[in-house]
């Protein structure tokens, strides 16, 4: 799709964190990855809607 693999990957990480009660917050997980608060909340929606 041309879109960064981090960004996913990120996304993939937040959600799995947040449905097993590991509090980490998007900055947080936007940091470590070198991605956007606002790259990840993209993907992690894109994401939500698929499953």
């Amino acid at each position: 799709t041309g879109k960064d693999p981090k960004g996913l990957a990120a996304a993939c990480i937040y959600i799995a964190a947040k449905n097993g009660d590991i509090r980490k917050t998007q900055s947080l997980v936007a940091t470590v990855a070198k991605i956007t608060e606002v790259t990840l909340r993209s993907r992690a929606k894109q994401i939500k809607n698929k499953l």
